[in-house]
């Protein structure tokens, strides 16, 4: 299905938790089909905080692991986008 809607796509793994065998397969298999961002999103205890608070990771920690985490990632996905844009000029 992602294929035949002939768009960019990037597989991102979220809540992932550190040293897994199962972090490892789940990139494999997902290469199989196309591009997987370098970036994860573990799984972290920020999460529920925000949630509690209605904030986000930046409000309550701008300089933690999940802050950098986001940051990485978008920098990641906008440079995949700006790489299409480009490319299909």
């Amino acid at each position: 299905m992602l294929r035949s809607a002939a768009r960019p796509f990037l597989f991102i793994l979220t809540r992932v938790r550190r040293n897994l065998r199962n972090n490892a397969n789940a990139i494999l298999a997902l290469q199989t089909i196309d591009t997987v961002a370098k970036t994860a999103m573990h799984e972290r205890v920020i999460y529920a905080e925000t949630f509690f608070h209605g904030r986000t990771a930046f409000d309550i920690e701008p300089k933690g692991q999940t802050a950098e985490e986001m940051t990485a990632l978008w920098r990641e996905v906008k440079s995949k986008l700006l790489e299409k844009r480009f490319s299909s000029k």
